[in-house]
């Protein structure tokens, strides 16, 4: 019986060492994998426990696909989301108070931390990045009222 290529958690799968799930994707160009988390992967999400479980999971599988696909020019990596994010949507929930003390960016300013994060070199991979990391890379500006 020949083996198949075999992507799952079940101990008794096999896999091919060179059935890689993205093998005939990777190739030898870049790429970047950028997964959105979310606080609720760390801490006490109130009763949203499957939303918590599927960050938590996300957060997991961006370190363990970062790890997998290492040298193959391909980097994997997680942005928490852990501070709201400045919009339309929030000043809609909390009152026209413009922008509230620790509240983080603004979309733009979050795709623009993406962007940044999509532009470094492959061996950066691997990283579940938070608001406070990004600031600390200068990849989100620091605003008044942001600690």
């Amino acid at each position: 019986m020949r083996a198949r290529p075999c992507v799952g958690s079940q101990p008794q799968c096999r896999r091919r060492p060179d059935a890689h799930p993205v093998a005939g994707h990777a190739g030898p160009r870049r790429g970047r994998v950028v997964n959105i988390g979310s606080a609720a992967a760390t801490t006490d999400f109130g009763t949203q426990l499957v939303y918590a479980v599927s960050k938590a999971g996300l957060e997991r599988f961006t370190t363990g696909l970062a790890a997998e696909l290492a040298g193959t020019g391909v980097a994997a990596n997680c942005v928490r989301v852990d501070e709201a994010l400045r919009s339309e949507a929030l000043a809609a929930m909390i009152g026209e108070t413009a922008d509230p003390p620790g509240t983080g960016a603004s979309p733009e300013e979050f795709g623009e931390a993406v962007r940044w994060l999509v532009d470094q070199p492959t061996s950066f991979t691997g990283r579940v990045l938070t608001f406070g990391d990004l600031r600390d890379l200068a990849a989100l500006a620091t605003h008044e009222g942001v600690v």
